[in-house]
């Protein structure tokens, strides 16, 4: 059923070229109109019917590709990566993200004259006579003085950006029309809503286990699909050098858009002890209904009447700020390839710059992330491309 949108929208979508992409994302046709001004979910249903639609969106277990996203990006987020799931190149740290993280800040506070700091929020930004004065607000630890910088790069998703102030960058006659400028560039990006919760268990009970016909059940790992608010599950992914434990891990929920708003609005009532830390995105779950909503689901999905107790759960609410999604996806209507150096410098002008997998031409993959900061460098810095590590004929996008 997929595929069968895909040739109708893009002949030949599995099998097209970088640059026959560029030029069906910011060309192409579909029932006269241009493929961008479709949202995805219109788009499948002129191709497919409404129950085949509803069997896709339901399948897949990512809601968001197939709602109000682009036509036009959908269709290159689903027919490129598809060669690489079959060749098993889509690569992950053996160690979980967080070391790639760790990593880039260890090189990074080896660089001379520069400096991390953690922690803060950037709140203001104003002029300084010929230079950008940004100033933070603290987040728990000590203040920090307004930092000058003749460049400026806001490697930001679109919500932390929408929290900042830019009004002293401009005349007082200018704030209300910048502002407006400055929000309808962001508008034509949507954040997407995910809410992910874990759980670890004394042991990974999945691996051999009876269900409610009497049947014996197992799987050491992967990942089931279901249109139960979970909607995903991944069973054995803890991450990290002890084999043993990462298999009592699971990812017990992986939702989007409609059904993250499900799980968003039970832990605002929830009547378990929800505990976040302050240097974490992670929140504890204690004993209540948000734990129980996710166990009974569960038991639903595996048909296990009575699960043992996890030792450990916790969610992270993407939605919240300063996130304002996990991924981004651009809306119906805008034009990609116009829209992306648009936005790579929101104040013509100014030194300052945005760059991030939001505003990028593969969204919601780090390489989205990566394609937009090299282009941002090469564009506005004038860095060489770097073909020592990135193969010259690679799109990086508009």
């Amino acid at each position: 059923l997929i595929l069968n949108v895909l040739e109708k929208a893009v002949p030949n979508a599995l099998t097209l070229t970088a640059a026959q992409w560029r030029e069906a994302t910011a060309t192409g046709q579909f029932q006269g109109r241009a493929l961008w001004e479709w949202g995805m979910q219109s788009l499948c249903e002129e191709v497919i019917s409404d129950q085949a639609y509803q069997f896709v969106s339901d399948a897949v277990g990512l809601d968001s590709l197939f709602l109000r996203t682009n036509a036009a990006m959908a269709m290159r987020m689903i027919a490129l990566p598809l060669p690489d799931f079959e060749q098993g190149q889509v690569l992950r740290p053996p160690n979980g993200f967080g070391s790639l993280i760790d990593e880039l800040e260890k090189r990074l506070s080896a660089c001379p004259n520069c400096t991390i700091f953690k922690s803060y929020r950037l709140a203001f930004v104003d002029r300084a006579t010929n230079t950008v004065r940004l100033s933070f607000v603290s987040g728990g630890v000590g203040p920090i003085p307004p930092i000058t910088a003749t460049k400026t790069i806001l490697a930001m998703p679109r919500r932390a950006v929408e929290l900042i102030n830019f009004n002293g960058l401009f005349p007082r006659v200018q704030i209300d029309s910048q502002s407006r400028e400055l929000a309808r560039k962001l508008q034509t990006v949507t954040g997407v809503p995910a809410f992910k919760i874990a759980m670890v268990y004394e042991t990974p009970w999945w691996q051999n286990f009876v269900d409610s016909s009497g049947a014996k059940q197992g799987w050491p790992d992967g990942y089931s699909v279901t249109d139960l608010p979970v909607r995903q599950v991944y069973w054995g992914v803890g991450q990290g050098p002890n084999t043993g434990g990462n298999a009592r891990v699971i990812l017990a929920a992986y939702a989007d858009s409609d059904s993250a708003t499900y799980w968003h609005g039970l832990s605002h009532v929830s009547t378990g002890l929800l505990r976040k830390g302050s240097d974490s995105v992670v929140t504890e779950i204690g004993p209540g209904n948000l734990l129980a909503a996710v166990e009974r689901q569960l038991s639903i999905l595996t048909g296990v009447e009575n699960l043992p107790k996890p030792l450990w759960a916790g969610y992270v609410d993407w939605s919240e700020d300063p996130y304002g999604g996990a991924w981004h996806e651009w809306a119906a209507g805008v034009d990609i390839t116009q829209a992306i150096p648009d936005l790579r410098e929101p104040f013509p002008g100014l030194p300052i710059y945005l760059c991030g997998e939001a505003y990028s031409w593969f969204q919601a993959w780090i390489e989205g992330a990566l394609m937009s900061a090299e282009r941002l460098l090469q564009d506005k810095f004038g860095l060489a491309w770097p073909a020592e590590w990135l193969p010259t004929d690679y799109d990086l996008g508009p």
